[in-house]
């Protein structure tokens, strides 16, 4: 008994989404399962992909099944813990690496900001202006300068992209769409 408490209280220190399952209805979630719109009460049953037959003959151990959760596919490891199953959906890879990325260009602005407002102060306008070898270098720095500041810009992007929610695909006809703009073939 000890041991199933403790495993429902290490779901709320988690940061990935965690939750757990008795009787084929969630009776426990952490906060980044409500996250991901799981809620206690949710029957498991309408969200598993794969291994429906698995896991209604799953008795003990760790068994890998594939979730419908909120139109998104993930993978999950269930682990049984006496008389509950502890469900660990596995976060999208690809969003991981692109959340890293934008967290990674929001550290990186800062200091190259100042690096910028260094740059400006070390080379004033009346020195380049009467050293041609000058004005050389600073274009050199700026240019160098300005090209971070856009990669930086593209990392930032990657978070927003990272944060939306999955895109919504329509297939369309693209004759019928274009025959009230004017333009006929």
């Amino acid at each position: 008994m000890d041991r199933e408490l403790d495993a429902m209280g290490m779901l709320d220190l988690m940061v990935s989404p965690g939750f757990c399952v008795k009787n084929g209805i969630i009776i426990k979630c952490n906060a980044a399962a409500q996250g991901i719109l799981l809620r206690e009460g949710m029957e498991i049953a309408p969200m598993l992909a794969t291994g429906t037959e698995e896991y209604a003959e799953f008795s003990s151990g760790c068994l890998y099944l594939i979730l419908n959760i909120s139109g998104v596919l993930m993978g999950t490891s269930v682990t049984r813990m006496g008389d509950f199953d502890v469900f660990l959906p596995e976060e999208d890879a690809a969003q991981s690496d692109l959340q890293a990325v934008a967290l990674a260009a929001r550290e990186l602005r800062e200091p190259l900001a100042g690096i910028m407002t260094t740059v400006e102060r070390m080379f004033p306008l009346r020195i380049l202006q009467e050293d041609p070898a000058m004005q050389d270098q600073a274009a050199r720095l700026n240019r160098g300068l300005y090209q971070m500041l856009r990669i930086i810009g593209n990392m930032s992007d990657a978070g927003r992209y990272a944060s939306a929610a999955a895109a919504q695909l329509e297939t369309m006809d693209i004759p019928e769409s274009v025959t009230g703009i004017g333009y006929y073939a």
